[in-house]
């Protein structure tokens, strides 16, 4: 773990060797959350224009896509929303489809041997 936390420092942040270790947790704390604001900034700059492009474009597609899916910090949070939005049903139908589309028949219903 600390050395994740050290990798951090001196990477992602450009922290020296005595920076590093002169940080209290608070101070890497703050360093880490301003890090990850500007990484997600950055993202979301790069994501607007790629999204402008693709909606404006000549082959558009018929749902605008949006910024968001250009930004892998984001990419966990719409895997989780698109989770909670599936019931077991429709989680069921579609390996079903993915089921017959590679040729495997589902499997059996367990019994109570």
């Amino acid at each position: 773990m600390w050395l994740s936390i050290w990798a951090t420092g001196r990477n992602d942040l450009g922290l020296s060797e005595d920076e590093f270790w002169a940080c209290t947790p608070r101070h890497f704390d703050a360093l880490v959350r301003h890090y990850k604001n500007r990484v997600e900034h950055d993202e979301l700059m790069t994501a607007q224009l790629i999204a402008a492009t693709i909606n404006n474009g000549m082959y558009r597609p018929k749902t605008p896509v949006q910024p968001k899916d250009f930004m892998p910090s984001q990419w966990h949070v719409i895997k989780e929303r698109v989770a909670q939005k599936r019931t077991a049903e429709q989680h069921e139908a579609l390996a079903n489809v993915f089921r017959a589309w590679a040729g495997v028949k589902p499997a059996e219903a367990p019994t109570d041997g």
